[in-house]
C-alpha cells in the first residue's frame, strides 16, 4: 500500500495547505493508509468529498509549491495554482497506479486491475487513434 498512500499524501497536501506552502516531500510514513485497506478507502473517500466541494472560486487559488530537488534536502519553491497541482497530484497518481499493476501482476492479481489502470491518458488517447 506504500504507492496508495504516497499518492493520497499528495492530494491530502493540496487541500490541506490553505494559504500554506503545498510541501510534496514531507510525508507520513508507515500510517494506516499503507497497512489498511480500509483506512486507505475512507481516506480515498473523504479527499473525493473535500475536491468535491471545494468552492469553483478556489480551483484557480494561486498557491507556493515546495520540492526537494536532491537528496542533501535542496528544496526550491515556485507559483502554481489549485488547478495545475490537482492535475499534477493525478498523472502522479495514475503513474504510481502502473506501480501497483506491475506488483499486483508479480502477485498473481493481474486480473483485479482494469486493463488500462496506470496508463497515461495521453497513452489511452494514442491507443484509441490507433
Amino acid at each position: 500500500f506504500f504507492y496508495v498512500r504516497h499518492s493520497l499524501d499528495h492530494f491530502r497536501f493540496l487541500v490541506d495547505a490553505g494559504g500554506k506552502i503545498v510541501d510534496y516531500d514531507t510525508r507520513s510514513r508507515g500510517t494506516a493508509v499503507e497497512t489498511d485497506p480500509t483506512v486507505a478507502s475512507a481516506e480515498i473517500d473523504a479527499l473525493c468529498d473535500l475536491f468535491c466541494e471545494l468552492p469553483e472560486e478556489q480551483w484557480d487559488r494561486d498557491l507556493r509549491c515546495s520540492f526537494m530537488m536532491s537528496g542533501d534536502g535542496d528544496r526550491h519553491e515556485f507559483d502554481s495554482n489549485m488547478k495545475r497541482e490537482l492535475f499534477f497530484c493525478t498523472h502522479h497518481a495514475i503513474h504510481h497506479n502502473a506501480l501497483i499493476k506491475i506488483i499486483a501482476s508479480e502477485l498473481g492479481l493481474s486480473h483485479v486491475c482494469p486493463p488500462d489502470m496506470g496508463m497515461a491518458p495521453s497513452t489511452l488517447n494514442f491507443h484509441c487513434d490507433s
